[in-house]
């Protein structure tokens, strides 16, 4: 799930008791990526970029050419599937906040006037 809308849609969705746990796991993978990220591409580049080295060619020749690429492409088709998981979520629930909200926080930010305003259909 994209870390731009995951966060607030599991502050929306989720009870507010466990809301620390899945904020946990969530930023322990933001973490993890990197980690799996230079192990995937440290593995990918001892493939040559053609899958077909030339003879006598190997991964300690600076002539060598590795398939780096290789790894934007599996994990981009890999986080493809999941981040449609975010078109299942209603649309009219990510903006929705009541006039009673609006009003608190325009009296935090310190407004000296107070507006109400009206959800338009």
């Amino acid at each position: 799930m994209p870390f731009s809308l995951g966060l607030p849609l599991m502050d929306d969705n989720v009870k507010k008791k466990n809301l620390p746990l899945y904020f946990a796991c969530m930023f322990f993978v933001k973490i993890l990526g990197p980690v799996i990220g230079l192990l995937v591409g440290s593995k990918l580049n001892e493939i040559y970029y053609t899958f077909e080295p030339p003879r006598g060619l190997t991964p300690l020749d600076p002539m060598w050419i590795g398939c780096w690429w290789l790894g934007f492409l599996i994990f981009g088709c890999l986080l493809f599937f999941p981040s449609l998981a975010l078109f299942l979520f209603p649309a009219d629930n990510l903006d929705e906040t009541s006039n009673e909200e609006k009003i608190t926080l325009e009296r935090l930010n310190g407004d000296n006037e107070t507006q109400i305003f009206f959800p338009q259909k």
